[in-house]
This record gives C-alpha cells, sequence and structure tokens, in this order.
C-alpha cells in the first residue's frame, strides 16, 4: 500500500488495485440479450473470466423502475455479477447520465479491499469516461476502452445530434488515445489506434460462447424441402447498418420458387417507409417480415435456416464494427451470405462456411 503526501500536510491512500482480479465492464449494453453490444460484453467476460479474472459488468435499463442506487440493481446472467443504471430518454436524462461516473466511481471503490485491475468501457459517452479515467489513474488501475463502432448517424433532434456528435469525437480523437489501452473489433481500428495514436492494442471481433445459454435447446436443422434464408438485426438509423432492401431484391430476383426469406427486425411497413423504391420487391409471398422479436426466436428461426443473409455498404462506420450475427450463425453451423465489409473475408471460405458476395 501507497501513501501520497499532499501539500496540506495531510494523507490520501493509493492503493495499488492492478494485482486485483475484479475487472469492472461498463457498457451500453441492456442485459442479458436485448442488444448485439450486450452479446460481445458478455462473450468478452467468459474469456477474462477463464483466464482468471472476475468481471463485474454494469449496464442500463430502459425499466422506469430501475433503482438510481447501483448496488439495489444486482442480478447475474452468465454466473456474472450485474447491475444497471437508468437508461436516458429525455433529454435532461441524458444531461444526467452525463455525470454517472461519479455514482459508478463510489460503486467500484467499495471494491478496492478485493482489489481491483481494470476498468473496461465501452460506449458510456466521454464524461463518464474521462471522470472514470482520473479515478483509475489516482488509484492504480488500468483503464482500457473496448472500441466496436466508428462515427454514425445519431438519431434524435438537433441538439441531441449535435450533442453526441462533439461527445464522439472526445471520445474518439482525445480520450482513447490518452490512456493508450484500446481493444479494437476490427483492424480498421486496430490500425488507427496503433498508427494514429501509437496505442497498445489487441482485435478481438465479436466473439460468441457455444455454452452461453442463449444456444441451448434451439431446434435442430432437418431439411423438408424448403431453402430457408433469415435476416435478423437492427437496419439502423435510414438503413445504414444493414441493407436489408439489398437483400430482399436479390431474394425476390433470383431465389428458386422452393425458398422463404424470414426477416426479424424491420415490418413491413417500415420497409415500404425506407425503401419506398423497393416496395414491389416485398410483395413476394415468399418473403416474411417478422418486426421485432425476442432474441430467442431470432436464434430458433436462424437454427432452423440453411443461409443467414445480411448486406452492409462500405463505409468507415462498417469497416471499423464487425457483425455479432455472422459469429452467433457460426456457433450454430449457419452458413453466412454477406458482402465484405469489415474482416469478413479474413473469416469466410466461400462454399465452406458461407459466401462473400461483391
Amino acid at each position: 500500500m501507497k501513501f501520497i503526501i499532499l501539500f496540506d500536510g495531510g494523507y490520501i491512500m493509493k492503493r495499488n488495485n492492478k494485482n486485483g482480479k475484479i475487472i469492472f465492464y461498463i457498457a451500453h449494453i441492456e442485459l442479458p440479450d436485448i442488444n448485439a453490444l450486450a452479446h460481445r460484453v458478455l462473450a468478452n467476460c467468459i474469456a477474462l473470466r477463464e483466464a482468471g479474472y472476475k468481471p463485474i459488468l454494469i449496464g442500463y435499463s430502459r425499466d422506469k423502475s430501475t433503482s438510481t442506487n447501483i448496488e439495489d440493481t444486482h442480478f447475474v446472467v452468465n454466473g456474472f455479477d450485474c447491475y444497471n443504471i437508468p437508461y436516458p430518454i429525455s433529454n435532461m436524462d441524458w444531461v444526467k447520465d452525463a455525470v454517472e461516473y461519479k455514482k459508478m466511481n463510489k460503486f467500484i471503490k467499495g471494491y478496492f479491499d478485493e482489489g481491483v485491475h481494470s476498468i473496461v468501457c465501452c460506449s458510456i459517452g466521454s464524461t463518464n469516461f474521462y471522470g472514470l479515467m482520473r479515478m483509475a489513474k489516482k488509484h492504480g488501475i488500468h483503464m482500457v476502452s473496448d472500441t466496436e463502432d466508428w462515427f454514425d448517424e445519431f438519431m434524435g433532434n438537433i441538439i441531441r445530434r449535435t450533442y453526441k456528435k462533439l461527445d464522439e469525437e472526445v471520445y474518439v480523437k482525445v480520450l482513447k488515445p490518452r490512456i493508450k489501452n484500446v481493444i479494437t473489433i476490427s483492424s480498421f481500428l486496430y490500425d488507427y489506434y496503433t498508427k494514429e495514436h501509437n496505442c497498445n492494442c489487441l482485435i478481438v471481433p465479436s466473439l460468441t460462447v457455444s455454452t452461453d445459454k442463449r444456444f441451448q435447446n434451439l431446434p435442430d436443422y432437418k431439411y423438408d424441402g424448403t431453402l430457408r434464408y433469415v435476416y435478423s438485426g437492427n437496419p439502423g438509423f435510414k438503413g445504414s447498418k444493414d441493407r436489408v432492401d439489398w437483400c430482399v431484391e436479390a431474394f425476390a430476383k433470383n431465389a428458386p420458387s422452393h425458398a422463404i426469406f424470414d426477416i426479424f427486425g424491420i415490418t413491413k411497413e417500415d420497409f415500404a417507409r425506407l425503401y419506398p423504391d423497393k416496395t414491389e420487391y416485398a410483395e413476394d409471398e415468399r418473403i416474411k417480415f417478422h418486426g421485432f422479436c425476442d432474441n430467442k426466436i431470432c436464434l430458433e428461426a436462424i437454427a432452423r435456416a440453411d443461409f443467414s443473409i445480411f448486406a452492409r455498404m462500405i463505409t468507415q462506420a462498417t469497416l471499423a464494427g464487425f457483425p455479432t450475427k455472422f459469429s452467433e450463425c457460426l456457433t450454430m453451423g449457419v452458413p453466412s451470405v454477406t458482402t465484405p465489409t469489415s474482416d469478413l473475408a479474413s473469416y469466410i471460405v466461400n462454399g465452406v462456411n458461407g459466401y462473400i458476395s461483391e
């Protein structure tokens, strides 16, 4: 244990926590499986646990009854102690969320006696990140950024979009390079942080674990004379993430008569609104829109399918990310038909575990 003398002659304890085994993983996740980021974080935490560490997760909840006291929100997912912070909805909520680091710092300090090795943060905003940075430096704790995306289109009114844009600029270009420790999801981000900012980086694509409870008790694949394609996901703001319209058009034009295409995550009405020039293809009776569904339902549909299909434009955002849906399909033994974005071409062997389309 170390002591630092202050100017007024008093003392402040500086604990060297780096030898501890606790790793706090703080991210804008909705546990256990509401968003794709939650799947990534849980898989990373399983890897950390197998390496001998004790991950503790702090995420967000949209449940209006969520307590503002972190310690009162305890629940367990896959054997991990998990906690929640109320998800910001209104503009005032977002203002309050910007200083949640004060509660996080207090909560983390409660584990100092046991020993905190690291704090890993993902998509928590620049002010919260900076507040945790200061506390980590003061108490000898490693600070790590898990970076899984790049600048994208931001939703909300002009005030919220402007704030998020500025916040992301500070987060990406100022704060992350200062801590130097960055987990990246793709080679694009690895190159950016190593070449532009000389950071200590590691590439960890979206992982899935076969022992995850989400993959238990899924139906077995059985060919019944129907060729099944499935898309499951969130197309993103105005289709900025997944180009479902490309998939719908390609299927309508080329799929054989005994094929069907199940689409989860978007309704037929939403599709028509986003892609009015492609509505004729969506009228194909072999294409079925299911809208937003529980993750378990989506996984069951994929398990029964012959192929998972998704497509993305080649942009900085799609090159920087990595599709969790691809990792999930590999875990279930379902090949993917997709486009060569991110590092997918490094993992897909045509005709073996999927197909890359130009």
